[in-house]
């Protein structure tokens, strides 16, 4: 069994599956196999941001594909990640996924940590005896249509349980993206979401600054 293969079968649950819905390896690497992977492999997500030499995403789309049948199979073409960061102390990890064709396949998927969060993973020995500490969303396609005629995409959260819309008619493009994420994360009166049957109240604390980012 691979390192992966956990993953690649929640990937693979009947909830994936639509005639008229998102492709299904498009739609389970981003709301399943890369939340799951986040939850469960510290390193593994922030490694995607540096690891361009070494295709290590590219490998993961394929072993979620694998589980699919080969004419549901969407090419890695267009699908890359990178780090940065977001705001001050806080370190995003930003993948962008092969073109969305289809209502709420995701156009961009954004994994934010702490900074020293992130820098104790990737110095230590056993890296997954760290508790995972992170905000996970995604600029999902919509048929949201901005004033200039421009397509707007729906910013998701996510969590274990699911994930739930916080903005709509954000503009498709990794500045955009990343731009409406920190407005959300520094908004003091940032909605709150549900996701599954509840309320969820996302927060990204910082620790240094005594600041808590998101809704309360």
């Amino acid at each position: 069994m691979g390192l992966f293969d956990f993953f690649k079968a929640k990937a693979t649950g009947p909830n994936t599956t639509s005639a008229t819905g998102p492709r299904r390896h498009h739609y389970a690497f981003a709301y399943m196999a890369l939340s799951g992977l986040a939850q469960s492999c510290n390193a593994a997500i922030l490694g995607f941001g540096i690891d361009l030499p070494s295709g290590g995403l590219q490998r993961f789309w394929a072993d979620v594909g694998k589980d699919f049948p080969e004419e549901e199979r969407v090419s890695s073409d267009g699908l890359v990640a990178v780090g940065g960061e977001l705001i001050p102390n806080f370190t995003v990890v930003l993948v962008t996924l092969p073109p969305a064709v289809v209502v709420a396949e995701a156009h961009f998927v954004a994994v934010i940590y702490k900074r020293d969060w992130a820098a104790r993973v990737l110095s230590s020995p056993n890296p997954e005896s760290i508790d995972p500490d992170f905000a996970y969303f995604i600029l999902s396609k919509s048929d949201f249509a901005l004033e200039d005629g421009r397509q707007g995409g729906t910013l998701r959260v996510m969590n274990q349980a699911g994930h739930g819309a916080v903005r709509w008619g954000v503009p498709v493009g990794e500045e955009s993206f990343i731009q409406a994420i920190r407005e959300v994360l520094q908004d003091p009166k940032a909605p709150k979401t549900r996701v599954g049957n509840r309320t969820w109240n996302y927060l990204v604390h910082d620790g240094e600054r005594s600041e808590i980012h998101g809704a309360v």
